[in-house]
């Protein structure tokens, strides 16, 4: 692979940063995938978003905390693997409901609040790995990253 054709880190992330939807991929506890989009916010490395525990989004990932996001489309292709966690912090947990209000607004133009939806608790997918690339350019692009502690991962040779 060229340097000129490997994915850059800071698009991705500003991609992650101001995407509106992002697709979690959960497993059931029968093996059988669970894909579904939802509102996020990419803050300080970690994506957080919210669900109901009692939703098959929230069974999943009590039974495995593994999962996967990946953004919309095919031809610009980010995937994200790590393990979620609830978040128990109140000031990260204001942090992103500030952020959450700031990007996403109801039918009615309300600002979204966390506290909107009651039964439903803040989570974190901690990033482990990524991997991306560009579907229309022609050679090689794919591109792998892993997270050693910091905000942003360090690409993954090969």
């Amino acid at each position: 692979m060229t340097a000129t054709h490997r994915v850059p880190w800071p698009l991705q992330r500003r991609r992650l940063e101001r995407a509106s939807d992002y697709w979690l991929s959960t497993t059931r506890p029968d093996g059988r995938p669970h894909v579904v989009p939802m509102w996020g916010v990419w803050q300080d490395g970690r994506l957080y978003f919210s669900t109901d525990p009692a939703s098959v989004k929230g069974r999943n990932l009590a039974a495995e905390p593994r999962a996967a996001v990946h953004l919309d489309g095919g031809h610009d292709v980010l995937v994200i693997e790590g393990t979620t966690a609830r978040v128990h912090d109140d000031e990260v947990a204001a942090q992103v409901d500030d952020a959450m209000a700031a990007k996403y607004v109801t039918p009615d133009g309300t600002p979204y609040r966390l506290a909107m939806d009651p039964p439903n608790r803040l989570f974190e997918l901690r990033p482990e790995r990524a991997l991306a690339w560009w579907e229309p350019l022609t050679g090689p692009t794919f591109t792998r990253w892993a997270w050693n502690g910091g905000p942003d991962p360090e690409p993954v040779p090969g």
